[in-house]
């Protein structure tokens, strides 16, 4: 039996062009108390019937992954995250292994995000980094199932 499920490591980021050649192979690490999260939106239909019971069919899952650097990111990270931007923007394929010790979870992803802020820690010129950025990532791609692994 297993403790937790899906890994703990850093989640890594393949970023592949239209031909499906990879590109680039981009980690980023993991800081802060809430890390990286995954967020499952549960994909169904439901109808009324005449009897005002409810028919349900689960489809599957739409799964956002979160990275909150809000309380601390580097320069170095930072300059990644425009990195993985940048191939976005481009229109490259940007798939994430969530957790580097569970890299039989892949996902095709695209940005979540229409917005995100920087600021600098304190100390002017001396600061050790940046905080602000909570990084939002979503399955391109409905997900027929729970992708979980706990061994």
């Amino acid at each position: 039996m297993s403790n937790i499920i899906n890994g703990w490591q850093n989640p890594i980021f393949k970023i592949y062009n239209s031909l499906g050649v990879l590109l680039e192979t981009i980690e980023l690490p993991l800081t802060n108390s809430r890390g990286l999260v995954e967020s499952y939106e549960i994909i169904k239909k439901q109808t009324e019937v005449i009897d005002y019971t409810i028919k349900e069919k689960l489809l599957g899952y739409r799964i956002t992954f979160s990275l909150y650097y809000d309380e601390y990111v580097s320069g170095d990270t930072l300059l990644n995250v425009k990195s993985i931007l940048n191939h976005a923007k481009l229109g490259n394929k940007l798939v994430i292994i969530p957790r580097a010790d569970s890299p039989d979870r892949t996902f095709e992803v695209i940005v979540n995000m229409d917005k995100f802020d920087i600021g600098l820690l304190k100390g002017g010129a001396k600061a050790i980094g940046h905080r602000l950025p909570v990084l939002q990532f979503t399955t391109k791609y409905l997900q027929a199932e729970l992708n979980w692994s706990g061994e």
